[in-house]
């Protein structure tokens, strides 16, 4: 066993190898019943390494309703991705999966910059990136209610193919369809 390296052996209860738990009471506990502190600025924090094929690797279930699930805070000058997924072996599954069935006045997902910069960037970037990739369709929107299917506020809409824009005013109107 290396330096520093804690080994939890498991022993069989009931037919089954146990597994390690870590329990706070309901009251009296501390704020993180499991806390990893790493100060080593260049190796991971948290490694895991799972051959799951049939069963969840991570399993998060919460009753929060008022606090988030799931905390991420990047507090440094950050120049990578807060979180990156890569499955480039993946070819029927879905990325990111998301059912938020009992919305009433929430959305399932909010994209929010407060940024002041003047610098050209894209809050949302869409890329199908192999030409030969032809039954792609990199962003389809249904809408099985009567309501509108989009809708864009403020600035203009631009929409190009190869060549010049179309691009339409904030005093027109455009209106496709019916």
């Amino acid at each position: 066993m290396a330096k520093g390296t804690l080994e939890v052996g498991g022993t069989a209860e009931g037919g089954k190898m146990a597994s390690l738990e870590v329990e706070q009471s309901a009251t009296g506990g501390v704020a993180g019943a499991l806390k990893v502190d790493n100060d080593d600025v260049d190796k991971q924090a948290i490694v895991v390494e799972a051959s799951n094929t049939t069963a969840d690797t991570i399993d998060i279930t919460s009753a929060a309703t008022s606090a988030k699930v799931m905390d991420i805070v990047a507090s440094g000058v950050l120049t990578g991705d807060v979180i990156a997924i890569t499955a480039d072996s993946a070819t029927t599954g879905n990325g990111i999966s998301m059912s938020m069935d009992a919305l009433t006045t929430g959305s399932a997902l909010n994209i929010d910059s407060n940024s002041s910069t003047t610098g050209t960037r894209s809050l949302v970037s869409i890329t199908n990136n192999n030409t030969a990739a032809t039954g792609s369709t990199p962003l389809v929107v249904v809408q099985d209610s009567s309501t509108d299917a989009a809708v864009f506020q403020g600035g203009r809409v631009r929409v190009t193919k190869g060549g010049a824009p179309y691009q339409t005013a904030l005093h027109h109107s455009w209106v496709m369809g019916g």
